[in-house]
C-alpha cells in the first residue's frame, strides 16, 4: 500500500502575501480557487481546527479575504454565517460531546459545495452519528475530497492530565474509534457517484509551549498511532507538526497556540494544490508579457529626420520576467506498509 506524507518545503520568499522565510508565499487567488474546485464537493470533518480551515475556504470563495484574528481563534460554531452558507444541524452545549455543528456552503459561481461536520469527540457513538448525517444530504451525490482531523477533543494535554485513566488506555480507545471513523467515511464515499476521492489527514500539532519528557512521549505516540491508522485507510498525511515547527515563531498569533490567518491561508493553498493536482488543475502564476517592439511608422521616421537636433529613436528595453517557481513543491515520501 502506497501512501504519501506531505511536508512543507523550504524555499525562498516570493511575491504576493509573504509568510515567513521558511515558507512559500501565498499566491493563490480567488479565481484559482474557483477554477480548481469547479463542480467539486469537499467534506471537512473533525475538530475546531478543521472548522477554521473550512471557514477560510468559505471566506476565500465569498469575499477573497483572510480570516480576522478573532475568526482564527474561535472554537465553536456560534458565529454569523457567510453568504451562501447554512447551518444544517445545531444543538448541545459547547465543549461537550453532545455539541452539534453541521454546515454547508455552496458557491454558485463555481458550483462548489463545502460541507463541515463537527466531531467534538472521536470516542463514543456521537462521532459516527454525526458522520451518518451525510446520508440525509440527498443533494450530495459526490464527495471529491475528505479533510479529517479528530484528536484534540480526546487527546489534548489538559484533558489527559485530568483523566484518571492511564494514557495507554485512552490512546487505545481513541485508536479503535479513529479506525471506525475512517472505515465509515470511506464506506460512505464509495457509495457516491465519484469513487476516486482524496482522503487527507491533518496531523496533530502541539500547543505553543515547551513539552516535558512525558508530554513529548505522549505526543510522539499520538502521531505514530494516528499516522499508522489513517495510512491503512489510504489517507494522505498533511504533516502539521512539521509545518508547526517551521512556522510557530512567525505564523502563530502572539501568546497563542493558534495559527495566524496567514498560516491558515497557506494551509488552504497547500490543500488546494494537493486536490487540484488530482484533477490536473494547478494554481496559475500570472506573468505579465514583455512589451512587443514595433517598427517606427513612416510618419514617425519623417518627423525624426526633420527634427533640428539629431536623435536616435530608442524603444523601451523589453522587461523579461523570470519564470516563477512553483511555490509548493510537495515532496512525496512513499511508504510501503507491510
Amino acid at each position: 500500500m502506497m501512501n504519501a506524507t506531505y511536508k512543507i518545503p523550504k524555499i525562498k520568499n516570493d511575491r504576493s502575501i509573504a509568510t515567513c522565510k521558511d515558507c512559500p508565499a501565498i499566491t493563490m487567488s480567488q479565481l484559482d480557487i474557483f477554477r480548481i474546485f469547479n463542480n467539486l464537493t469537499i467534506l471537512f470533518i473533525g475538530d475546531s481546527s478543521i472548522r477554521t480551515l473550512y471557514r477560510d475556504f468559505t471566506k476565500l470563495f465569498s469575499t477573497n479575504r483572510l480570516l480576522e484574528n478573532t475568526e482564527a481563534t474561535i472554537q465553536h460554531g456560534e458565529y454569523k454565517t457567510m453568504p451562501g452558507e447554512q447551518r444544517l444541524l445545531t444543538g448541545g452545549a459547547r465543549g461537550t460531546g453532545t455539541y452539534k455543528d453541521i454546515r454547508e456552503y455552496f458557491c454558485e459561481f463555481s458550483s462548489t459545495r463545502l460541507i463541515y461536520i463537527h466531531l467534538p469527540t472521536a470516542i463514543g457513538k456521537s462521532a459516527l452519528k454525526n458522520i451518518n448525517y451525510l446520508e440525509k444530504l440527498t443533494n450530495c451525490t459526490c464527495i471529491h475530497a475528505v479533510i479529517l482531523s479528530s484528536y484534540h477533543g480526546d487527546l489534548n494535554f489538559a484533558k489527559l492530565a485530568k483523566s484518571a485513566l492511564p494514557f495507554d488506555t485512552i490512546l487505545n480507545d481513541f485508536n479503535d474509534s479513529l479506525r471506525n471513523i475512517c472505515y465509515r467515511l470511506v464506506e460512505i464515499c464509495l457509495n457516491k457517484i465519484d469513487q476516486h476521492q482524496d482522503f487527507i489527514w491533518m496531523g496533530p500539532y502541539p500547543p505553543n509551549l515547551k513539552l516535558n519528557d512525558e508530554q513529548q512521549y505522549q505526543f510522539n505516540q499520538i502521531i505514530d498511532h494516528t499516522n499508522k491508522i489513517v495510512r491503512q485507510h489510504d489517507f494522505y498525511i498533511f504533516d502539521r507538526y512539521s509545518y508547526w515547527r517551521q512556522t510557530h515563531n512567525d505564523l502563530l498569533l502572539t501568546n497563542s497556540h493558534y495559527f495566524a490567518p496567514k498560516a491558515v491561508r497557506l494551509m488552504t493553498q497547500m490543500l488546494a494544490e494537493m486536490i487540484g493536482n488530482k484533477w490536473k488543475r494547478s494554481i496559475v502564476m500570472k506573468t505579465p508579457r514583455p512589451p512587443i517592439q514595433m517598427r517606427p511608422t513612416p510618419l514617425q521616421i519623417q518627423d525624426l529626420k526633420s527634427s533640428s537636433s539629431s536623435q536616435t529613436l530608442k524603444w523601451p528595453t523589453p522587461i523579461f520576467f523570470k519564470k516563477r517557481n512553483n511555490p509548493i513543491d510537495y515532496q512525496k515520501k512513499k511508504i510501503i506498509n507491510k
